[in-house]
Order: structure tokens, then C-alpha cells, then sequence
């Protein structure tokens, strides 16, 4: 109900005269995150080991920055720390028993920019990695509002978030979140979070405001004029045919050189099917707005072709590609395999 009402004051806005500033509203929220790369093998012990939270800080970091509209910096250390967890837990501890501070290699970024501060990381022996602490010291947190999560398979975030309460000195630290190691970070859970918290709520709503606003001014006439030159194709599901469409923008038409397409989509969170490409697609029109059921969208994080299949009104950053014009089944369970090929 709430989205309804911002997404109908935007429109107010923009038929009384209102004109959005040139050039792209700029966020006061970053999402800072240590994530360790290369991959590591999964199956680490979070609590005698540093944890094996491979690409899950940076997933659930980059969903964060979906929902909120937030800027994201990777916190990178010139240091390279093993790839097998067992020697990147004994490198851990010893910087942990050094209480070392670990050189940062990623650029500086300009904190003065931002007034709410994500701050995501695994845990190793039982807190934050010694990096963090390096990123932490570099900056001056007063006035500022810091929200910590972190990935582990066992131990939770409460020393973790004692600790950048010490460091974050003069800022406002909320509660965090714990994620489930080698877990997929849903959107809902984040969004569940965030509403406990009336700060982590009020960004949330700012970002639907945005995000009506930039739906109105600019993306329904481009949308118009994609559906009007799309480009006929017919959709299997599960073996039934359903005529559809998929508009000419870019990610559009790079899913069109690929037809005749098949894939096996998961059925996620009771309204979509989705399948998630190895190397990103193209984009040109990504905006923060609702779908509607029937329709072919595409979610940039983790390169997410989509079919939505019922309305849950959520609204997230997406491309929208193409149209399914025959009515949708209004539940499916499991994973089903999709045929794509052009159509007449």
C-alpha cells in the first residue's frame, strides 16, 4: 500500500510541473564490503576457522544496494590471502593475534558524501577480518548512521559489531545482520531486515520515491516505443507454448541472437521464474520500478533473465525485455525447462 501512494505522488509531482534536476539523483548510502576473492572452497569451520563465505558478502552486498539504491565499494587489501581456507585461517589469526592492520589497496572514497554506511564482511575467528579495522581507522564516522552485516556458517555478528562501535567512533550503529554461509541472500530477507530498523525503513522508502519519480519522467515513453517495435517470439514452458514478445532494447536483442534459447529456470519466491547467466547481459534503460505478471525482466546483480508469474508489489532495479501475452499459470512449483524460439 505504501509504494502505491509514493508511486502516486511521484505522478502528482510531474503533473503539477515538477522537473527532476538533470542528471541522476545521488545517493547519501554506500555499501562498503570485504568479500575475499579468489573463490574458496566451501565446507570451512566458522568457529576454529575463518569462514568460507565465497562471493556471499558480495551478493548480499550488491542485493543491499539494489534495494536501498546505494553506492557500493569493495574494500580490497594488497595482501593475498590464500586460497585454501585452512592457510587463510592461519593467516587470519596471525594477523588477529598481531592485531595487524592490513594494507588497502582499493581507492579512497569520499565519506563526506554519505550520511548511512553499510559495512559487510565474513567472519573469521569469530569477527571481522583485520581489514575491515584498516578500512574503519582510515575515515571519520561522526554523525554518520552504520549498519553491519556479515556471512558466517555458525558464529553470529555480536562481536563483530562491539568491535565497529569501537572503531566507528561518534556514528550511530545499528543492529546487524547475519547471513547463512553458502545460502542465497533473497531479496525478502533484506527487505524483512531493514523494516526493523526505522532508519534502515526510511531509506528503503526514500528509494521508492526516487524511483517513481525517475518511472515517470523517463522510462514509460521508452517503454512505449520498445513495445511498439518488439520482436515476436514463442515461449514453451514446461512444454506449453505461450506467444510473447521481447522488446528492442539492448538486453532484448542480446537475448534474441541467442534464440533458439533453452534453459532450466528456478521457481523463486512464489512470483517468478528465473535463470541466472553466467557473464552479464548489455543494458541500457535499468530502472527502480513494479512489474507487472506476464512480464520478461532482466536483474543485473546476478545476471537474472526472469519471468514473473505473480504480483507480490515489490519494486527493484530491473530492465524490462519482453511480455509473455498468453495468460500465466498463478502458481508453479519447481524448477521447470523453457524453450524460446522466434516467433511468426
Amino acid at each position: 500500500m505504501f509504494g502505491r501512494r509514493i508511486f502516486l505522488l511521484g505522478a502528482a509531482y510531474f503533473m503539477v510541473g515538477f522537473t527532476r534536476p538533470s542528471g541522476a539523483v545521488e545517493s547519501r548510502t554506500l555499501v562498503a564490503f570485504f568479500s575475499r576473492l579468489p573463490e574458496m572452497p566451501s565446507g570451512a569451520d566458522a568457529v576454529t576457522h575463518a569462514t568460507a563465505s565465497t562471493g556471499n558478502v558480495e551478493e548480499a552486498a550488491k542485493t543491499i544496494g539494489a534495494l536501498t539504491g546505494a553506492g557500493l565499494y569493495a574494500i580490497r587489501s594488497s595482501r593475498k590471502y590464500p586460497v585454501l581456507h585452512r592457510q587463510n585461517s592461519i593467516e587470519a589469526k596471525k594477523e588477529l593475534d598481531e592485531n595487524a592492520r592490513p594494507p588497502l589497496s582499493s581507492p579512497s572514497v569520499d565519506l563526506s558524501k554519505y550520511s548511512t554506511v553499510f559495512i559487510g564482511f565474513p567472519i573469521w575467528w569469530y569477527q571481522e577480518p583485520m581489514i575491515v579495522r584498516s578500512f574503519l581507522e582510515k575515515y571519520d564516522w561522526q554523525g554518520k548512521t552504520v549498519i553491519p552485516f556479515c556471512v558466517s556458517m555458525e558464529v553470529g555478528i555480536d562481536r563483530a559489531e562491539n568491535n565497529i562501535k569501537r572503531f566507528c567512533k561518534g556514528a550511530r550503529v545499528l543492529s546487524g545482520r547475519r547471513f547463512e554461509s553458502g545460502q542465497t541472500v533473497r531479496p525478502d530477507e533484506i527487505t524483512a531486515w531493514l523494516k526493523t530498523d526505522p532508519k534502515g525503513e526510511r531509506i528503503m522508502k526514500r528509494r521508492i520515491f526516487l524511483g517513481a519519480l525517475a518511472m515517470a519522467s523517463a522510462t514509460a515513453p521508452l517503454f512505449a516505443q520498445q513495445e511498439k517495435s518488439a520482436f515476436p517470439v514463442e515461449i514453451k514452458i514446461s512444454g506449453k507454448p505461450y506467444q510473447a514478445v521481447l522488446f528492442d532494447n539492448a538486453t532484448g536483442r542480446a537475448i534474441r541472437s541467442q534464440l533458439p534459447l533453452k534453459m532450466k529456470m528456478a521457481d523463486l519466491y512464489g512470483r517468478e521464474l528465473c535463470y541466472r547467466f553466467r557473464a552479464p547481459l548489455p543494458t541500457d534503460n535499468v530502472a527502480y520500478t513494479r512489474y507487472e505478471v506476464g512480464e520478461i525482466v532482466y536483474w543485473p546483480p546476478r545476471h537474472s533473465f526472469v519471468i514473473m508469474y505473480a504480483q507480490n508489489g515489490e519494486m527493484f532495479d530491473m530492465q524490462k525485455i519482453g511480455k509473455i501475452l498468453s495468460p500465466l499459470p498463478t502458481h508453479l512449483s519447481g524448477d521447470v525447462e523453457i524453450e524460446i524460439t522466434a516467433g511468426n
